[in-house]
């Protein structure tokens, strides 16, 4: 079980509630984002809700998920960014989403570094996977500064993806 709050230097990171539904999908409405997590029109409000249910539906079941990404400074919802076991892949992943004005300031960096070491060391897990489209050169930056290694590319969602792995 991972801890419900973290705080990293900038960013508070803490379990979703149900009332991140809207500033979630002000997120993931928008196209920019949407691209990258296979909507490329962005999220409808449904699949918005949708996401955030199965959120809160790891952290119910396996008592971790991706958490809600606070920024500090303005108190306003960035994005989310953490684990969760993923069954067809038999793997744990690190998940992340950030909203456009928030690209390129090392906050998901932030978030994921601090992810990926309590999954290590609180889940005593001995890898952690991610992977992303190909051409999403800024998340594979991402993994890249978090030392993981690329292993392979493979399909997902009938798309082309390339797949990460921690090494610890």
């Amino acid at each position: 079980m991972l801890q419900k709050e973290v705080e990293t230097e900038r960013l508070v990171l803490r379990e979703p509630q149900k009332l991140d539904l809207a500033p979630l999908h002000q997120i993931l409405a928008e196209p920019t984002v949407g691209i990258w997590l296979g909507k490329p029109q962005g999220f409808l409000l449904r699949e918005t809700k949708d996401l955030l249910d199965r959120f809160l539906t790891y952290w119910e079941e396996d008592g971790y998920g991706p958490w809600a990404a606070w920024d500090k400074k303005t108190g306003l919802l960035i994005g989310y960014c953490g684990l969760r076991y993923t069954t067809a892949l038999k793997e744990t992943e690190l998940l992340y989403g950030l909203h456009s004005h928030y690209w390129g300031k090392g906050f998901i960096t932030e978030a994921s570094r601090t992810a990926l070491e309590l999954g290590r060391d609180a889940l005593q897990l001995s890898k952690i996977i991610s992977y992303t489209l190909p051409n999403n050169q800024a998340s594979r930056r991402v993994m890249e500064k978090l030392n993981m290694v690329y292993v392979r590319d493979f399909v997902h969602a009938d798309l082309l993806h390339v797949f990460y792995r921690t090494q610890w």
